[in-house]
């Protein structure tokens, strides 16, 4: 998703949405503002069809909440994006996203490898409230982090980890028990390089989570 991010620069991410999967024959400004314009005002619509994306900028945040509340066009195979991780450390992050978000299960998960800097993360599908994401913090702890569309999650580092955090009421962030959690790859961080600790020497060597590429 890179690509686009590029071309719509540093655009008001919160106040917009990215969509992913979109086919070709609905993937036109017609069409798309044909169908947005409906939840408020449209400030400005990106196309590219060759990659199956499209950004929809609105007027405010209000209006695109309400647009990744329904199905894009009756399509959905279409997924939405409009929440950003604000990666603050040096090295990058591992995220994992479960594949099934309403079932979601830590041992099927697609793999998002975060680098330094605001990206934006998939939610789910449309008609899926909120994306469950599961995150390495420490030698011995994980978080679950449940996330609708237009969330924003905060990522710093930690003596011994990393921490995650977000202002957002409707975002939940809770520990994963002990077990769970070193089953859970990540990615080292400054602090553990330092201090000479790796995720990979607490995990355990039995292999159970089935992890795709994002």
């Amino acid at each position: 998703m890179s690509g686009l991010l590029e071309k719509i620069g540093q655009g008001r991410v919160s106040d917009g949405l990215i969509l992913s999967n979109v086919p070709a024959e609905v993937n036109t400004l017609d069409a798309l503002n044909r169908h947005f314009r409906h939840f408020g005002e449209v400030l400005k619509i990106t196309s590219q069809v060759n990659e199956g994306k499209a950004y929809v900028q609105f007027a405010s945040k209000a209006s695109a909440e309400a647009a990744a509340s329904v199905p894009v066009l009756d399509r959905p195979e279409i997924t939405v994006a409009g929440g950003t991780v604000k990666n603050q450390m040096q090295t990058p992050a591992l995220i994992l996203e479960a594949k099934h978000h309403h079932r979601p299960s830590p041992e099927k998960v697609v793999e998002h490898r975060v680098l330094p800097g605001e990206h934006v993360i998939v939610s789910g599908r449309l008609q899926e409230p909120r994306a469950t994401f599961y995150i390495r913090t420490g030698q011995a702890s994980a978080m679950e982090v449940k996330a609708p569309h237009l969330a924003r999650l905060v990522i710093t580092n930690d003596p011994h980890g990393l921490r995650v955090e977000s202002q957002d009421e409707e975002v939940s962030i809770s520990d994963l028990e002990k077990d769970v959690a070193m089953m859970i790859p990540g990615s080292d961080t400054v602090p553990m390089l330092l201090r000479n600790e790796h995720f990979k020497d607490v995990r355990p060597k039995s292999e159970r989570f089935a992890v795709g590429g994002a």
